[in-house]
């Protein structure tokens, strides 16, 4: 399911996910099945998000900051 005003960039691969409005997900992006990224939150480019994985509205996810506990 995809929310209004969400930007999905060239080669990102998303299957049975959830994106919330005003999402960005960034090129060569591969998001996990189940996952659910919250409203405003940004999916850096070439990030890969394990399946069931939850980021909270307005996060910033990187490739290099996915092993951080993402708190709401």
């Amino acid at each position: 399911m995809i929310f209004p005003d969400v930007k999905i960039e060239d080669g990102a691969v998303l299957k049975g996910v959830v994106v919330g409005e005003g999402a960005r997900i960034g090129k060569n992006v591969r998001l996990g099945k189940g996952c659910i990224v919250g409203d405003q939150a940004k999916i850096k480019d070439g990030s890969r998000l394990p399946d069931g994985l939850a980021i909270c509205p307005a996060k910033e996810v990187s490739e290099n900051n996915l092993r951080l506990k993402m708190d709401c």
